[in-house]
């Protein structure tokens, strides 16, 4: 069975973004109590990049050449108000 892809430089997942300085492969697939995505590092080089998110600083990454990613996020928290 084949999964779906596509080839992207920039990642999101709910408010948080990955940046990076090549392009790599991110996989479909599915997560239930939120979000993931796969990520491989097609390039026969690392690949830096940078996390950004309003939760948290700035962080840089490096993926290894030729080595898979599994990125997640729980389903973000509805938070309601109460008087």
């Amino acid at each position: 069975m084949e999964l779906p892809y596509e080839k992207v430089s920039n990642i999101s997942i709910y408010n948080h973004t990955i940046e990076l300085e090549k392009e790599v492969v991110k996989f479909k697939i599915t997560a239930l109590a939120g979000d993931a995505q796969l990520i491989y590092n097609h390039n026969d080089m690392h690949v830096r990049g940078i996390v950004k998110s309003p939760d948290h600083e700035h962080k840089e990454i490096e993926l290894m050449h030729g080595s898979f990613y599994l990125v997640t996020h729980r389903r973000p928290i509805e938070r309601k108000n109460v008087d």
